[in-house]
């Protein structure tokens, strides 16, 4: 049997790299420094079994039909006429396949092959995002992968040794046991993915075997640098600071109600007319749960692109007070990209023009989150509520959509204009971000007790608000923190009444009324009903303005 060294990754002209043995030990050590990041102190135990499975996620790759993809190699290991006659390229699986099968015939091996471990080698298995099913765990042995036929090297040997090898390396250690519905399963399943992606990234770490790490203590230290360079942790707040500090004006009586009540990772419900700031009420809780270590991150979700564009504005403002470290806030939404140059503009003017040439020929880690599958795992974002709602349907990648909202706060604004459909979607989101420690933040006008009931208990109704008829004051702030059936209830003082003069006016006298307030320094909505009617007000204010009116 023939001894060789199996690439992970080619450089140079399509040269054999680095091997499948030093690419995992990169993503493992990233892995281990993610983990400590983004994952909440209960998850820290993960820390092992992430560390192993990293290093073994591609095992796959020790097998013919992906050692023939370098062409290199092939020539270098005398293999190329075996290659060619055992058809290498067109037999067996893909290699992220491979490695969930090599795992799980890994275990079987050790008479250890349970559900759970299972479950765990199909993460490995989606570590390019696409699920393949767990082996039914019970009805008769598992199958050896699926490898083309090699008559000089036992492919199958090679790949449980260099499981084996990994297993001893990380102590034996012991995967967590785990069912379907653990979120922890789909959040180390992101994590997984995202490690991959940093320690194939050649800015970071060198495909070049001649050039590549090979100490671990200098892996262990260049994953830390890139992960903190890259600003996946949590983000750094300035202690201590009052809602007139942050947004410049005293808070409402809601406003402060808001910060008192949202005190713990849960989810809550503010229920307010427009006008009352229910948006800095969010904000300022967010900053609180940040302040005190209880959340790492910030998304704040709405219903369209374009109110999205209008927050994000806000939301920038507060992150730039609250940070002194903050990194671009990421707007994340289809179109985001036609706003790049203009959402980068604040943060050229904080530097000279020297020094933001300089960070972006060091690859400026703002601009890392700009890939659509990236940008929900920068610590702040504002975007659609479709890119959070991802997270809770069976799409591509949908666990590195998980893995990025561990731990932060969701605040979804205008809950009441969705349809049944994303509804629904966002009670199974709201489900979702409880298993992640992620304290969720609904906005609305108004909703029924239904809808209420809905998202504070998806998994039964709530003492006395299971009815439509709704009895809670309004105002009102109702959450329910994590671990706990109660749901709290905050009465908040009403706003002040108002009363609005309304009169009916011909339009010439509506527009001689409306330059009089114009001209005096007041402001003027004209509101119309079409696209003639707005043509034809527009055409009259005009022709009032070439007159000489000095508003105009």
């Amino acid at each position: 049997m023939k001894k060789l060294s199996f690439w992970a990754k080619t450089h140079g002209a399509s040269q054999p790299g680095i091997s499948v043995d030093q690419h995992g030990r990169f993503a493992s050590a990233v892995g281990q420094q993610l983990v400590q990041a983004m994952f909440p102190q209960a998850w820290q135990n993960l820390q092992s079994a992430i560390a192993f499975l990293l290093a073994v996620h591609d095992v796959g790759k020790i097998s013919p039909q992906f050692q023939i993809k370098c062409e290199a190699w092939v020539e270098q290991s005398g293999l190329a006429k075996e290659a060619a006659n055992n058809a290498w390229a067109t037999i067996g699986d893909p290699h992220a396949r491979v490695s969930q099968d090599v795992l799980d015939y890994f275990w079987q091996q050790k008479s250890a092959l349970s559900e759970s471990h299972a479950l765990w080698s199909a993460i490995v298995g989606a570590h390019h995002g696409k699920w393949a099913k767990a082996k039914p765990y019970g009805y008769g042995p598992v199958s050896p992968p699926c490898l083309a036929p090699s008559p000089s090297i036992d492919w199958l040997r090679e790949e449980l040794d260099f499981v084996a090898r990994q297993w001893e390396r990380q102590g034996s250690v012991e995967l967590p046991p785990v069912t379907d519905a653990d979120g922890y399963l789909y959040a180390a399943s992101g994590l997984i993915t995202l490690a991959d992606w940093i320690a194939s990234d050649e800015r970071h770490f060198s495909a070049d075997p001649v050039c590549a790490p090979v100490d671990d203590a200098q892996i262990a230290r260049q994953a830390r640098d890139v992960v903190d360079a890259l600003g996946l942790g949590a983000l750094t707040v300035r202690p201590g600071l009052s809602f007139e500090e942050i947004f410049g004006n005293a808070p409402y009586p809601m406003q402060e109600a808001a910060w008192q009540t949202i005190t713990e990772p849960g989810v809550y419900v503010i229920e307010a007319p427009m006008g009352m700031g229910k948006t800095e009420a969010a904000l300022m809780a967010a900053y609180k749960l940040m302040e005190q270590g209880k959340a790492r991150g910030l998304y704040f979700g709405l219903p369209t692109q374009a109110t999205s564009n209008r927050i994000y504005e806000r939301v920038r403002d507060f992150v730039c007070c609250i940070s002194p470290t903050a990194q671009r806030v990421q707007l994340i939404h289809g179109n985001s990209w036609l706003l790049d140059d203009l959402l980068a503009a604040p943060y050229q003017q904080q530097h000279s023009p020297a020094d933001f040439a300089a960070a972006e020929a060091a690859a400026d880690p703002s601009r890392w989150f700009c890939s659509s599958r990236r940008a929900l795992l920068a610590p702040v974002g504002v975007g659609t509520a479709d890119q959070a709602m991802l997270a809770a349907l069976a799409v591509k990648h949908f666990a590195l959509r998980r893995v990025a909202l561990v731990g932060k706060v969701v605040i979804l604004d205008e809950v009441h204009s969705y349809d049944h459909y994303t509804r629904a979607v966002i009670r199974e989101l709201c489900r979702v971000l409880a298993d992640l420690g992620a304290t969720v933040i609904v906005l609305s006008a108004t909703l029924t007790a239904s809808a209420r009931t809905a998202l504070l208990q998806p998994g039964g109704p709530v003492p006395s608000m299971d009815a439509e008829g709704d009895s809670l004051p309004y105002p009102c702030i109702s959450g329910r923190v994590y671990g706990q059936d109660a749901v709290q209830l905050c009465p908040c003082e009403a706003p002040p009444s108002r009363s609005v003069l309304v009169d009916f006016l011909p339009q010439q006298l509506a527009i001689d009324q409306a330059a009089d307030i114009a001209a005096s320094g007041g402001q003027v909505l004209w509101v119309c009903n079409t696209v003639a009617d707005a043509q034809e007000t527009f055409s009259h204010l005009k022709d009032h303005a070439a007159n000489g009116c000095p508003a105009y």
